[in-house]
C-alpha cells in the first residue's frame, strides 16, 4: 500500500511538475543572463508606476536584503533606477531606464513559453479540465488553512 501511494501520489506529481515548470522558465531567463527573481522584479517595476521599493518587498516575499542585491544587480545592469521620493526622503521608488524597458519588451514571456509547451499535446478541453481541476485542488487547500 505505501509503496503504491509513492507511485502515484498526487501532491508528488504536482510537485514535480512545478519544479519541472521552474526549470523550464530558468532555463529560458538565462539565456538572457537573467535569474527568475531579476526577472519578477523587472516584471513588476514594468507595470506599475514607480512602485517603492517597500511595495516590491512585500509582493515578492524575500528578506530585505535579497531584495537589495537583486536591485543591486538590475541597476549594475543599467536596467533599474532607484530614485529617493521627494515626497518622502524615506521612499526609494524604483523605474526601469530606457534600456530597462527596451530589454523587458523584447523578452519573451517566459510563463507563455512555458504553457504553450504543456499544452502541445493536450486539446484545448483537456487543458481547460485540467485548469480546473487544478485550481479546485487549490481552492480546497485554501478552505482548510
Amino acid at each position: 500500500m505505501l509503496e503504491q501511494s509513492k507511485k502515484s501520489s498526487l501532491p508528488l506529481v504536482i510537485k514535480r511538475s512545478g519544479r519541472l515548470i521552474d526549470q523550464r522558465i530558468d532555463q529560458l531567463l538565462k539565456q538572457h543572463h537573467l535569474a527568475r527573481s531579476q526577472y519578477r522584479v523587472l516584471y513588476y517595476v514594468f507595470s506599475r508606476k514607480q512602485p517603492t521599493q517597500k511595495e516590491l518587498l512585500t509582493m515578492l516575499g524575500v528578506k530585505g536584503s535579497t531584495l537589495t542585491s537583486i536591485l543591486n544587480t538590475l541597476q549594475h545592469k543599467g536596467l533599474l533606477t532607484r530614485q529617493i521620493d521627494p515626497s518622502d526622503k524615506r521612499v526609494k521608488r524604483l523605474e526601469l531606464t530606457a534600456s530597462g524597458k527596451s530589454f523587458f519588451s523584447q523578452l519573451p514571456d517566459p510563463l507563455h513559453n512555458v504553457q504553450k509547451s504543456l499544452m502541445h499535446y493536450l486539446t484545448k478541453d483537456e487543458a481547460k479540465t485540467l485548469e480546473q481541476l487544478l485550481q479546485k485542488l487549490i481552492d480546497n487547500l485554501k478552505r482548510e488553512d
